[in-house]
């Protein structure tokens, strides 16, 4: 696989509404740019995700802007499957994995994004149940014995060609995407995310403050100042994806996809030589 790379096609499983725009949104915002379908499934509907106390105008609110979010990046189809937030530990697996094999059996990826399942700091619960349920049905959507009802509904299996996962932490993963040309529109899209993105502003505060950190660039800004802090943090983040590269700004990822590194290309590469 190439770096310039890009898939016909991509399904992405984004737990919370701003997860992939500010983690994946560059990446998605160029392949769907070069002609690539991307859809997006968001698992929870985020109601906890705000500072008010009214979780209808929160699962509104944070809708109706991850809606904003997808269409400036050039997100083709996005679907809602209504779970509560934080609450994905208590929903039977086999639900969770069951929706998410049947999205990849409707949508028909080349490349499914997501959380990186191999991943074991992130303090979110949603982050690791979404990982390790994404990775499971990725495989399972290509074996008809999962759910073969979905075949009387016209959804037969389907095999990726793989995974790229991303992570918080921005530096990890050895696949680098070059999203300068698209880092606008990822800033753009991520301030979309209002609600979610001055709520975590305040608890970035918040824990700051109690570890004993003063950083007067955040602690006194006001809601209504998002937006500065926000494109300082998105471009930031960017140039520490690209670090160790020639290029300025960046996404990172760990894929699945199979190349000529991979050990099954190498052992059948090795048995059909031409014997010596």
């Amino acid at each position: 696989m190439t770096k310039d790379f890009i898939p016909a096609c991509v399904l992405a499983f984004t737990p919370h509404a701003d997860d992939v725009t500010l983690f994946a949104g560059g990446t998605l915002a160029l392949w769907s740019s070069r002609g690539c379908r991307v859809h997006v499934v968001r698992v929870t509907n985020d109601e906890k995700d705000s500072t008010r106390p009214d979780i209808p105008g929160a699962i509104e609110r944070n809708r109706a802007e991850f809606e904003g979010a997808m269409s400036i990046l050039g997100v083709a189809g996005v679907s809602h499957l209504g779970f509560r937030d934080c609450e994905l530990m208590d929903v039977p697996y086999g639900v969770l994995r069951e929706s998410f094999i049947r999205k990849i059996r409707e949508i028909r990826p080349e490349v499914i994004v997501s959380f990186d399942p191999a991943e074991n700091d992130d303090e979110n619960p949603d982050h690791h149940v979404v990982a390790r349920a994404v990775a499971d049905a990725s495989w399972a959507a290509g074996y008809p014995n999962f759910h073969p009802e979905h075949a009387g509904q016209g959804l037969e299996p389907h095999v990726p060609l793989g995974n790229f996962y991303f992570t918080r932490h921005f530096v990890r993963g050895e696949h680098v995407v070059d999203i300068a040309s698209f880092l606008d529109t990822k800033i753009e899209a991520a301030l979309c995310h209002e609600n979610m993105l001055c709520t975590l502003m305040n608890d970035q505060r918040r824990r700051l403050k109690a570890a004993g950190f003063d950083f007067p660039y955040l602690m006194g800004r006001p809601d209504s100042e998002y937006a500065e802090y926000w494109r300082m943090v998105v471009g930031a983040s960017a140039q520490l994806a690209a670090l160790g590269t020639d290029l300025e700004f960046a996404e990172r990822f760990r894929h699945t996809l199979i190349t000529e590194d991979d050990a099954l290309v190498q052992l059948l590469s090795g048995a059909c030589s031409p014997a010596d």
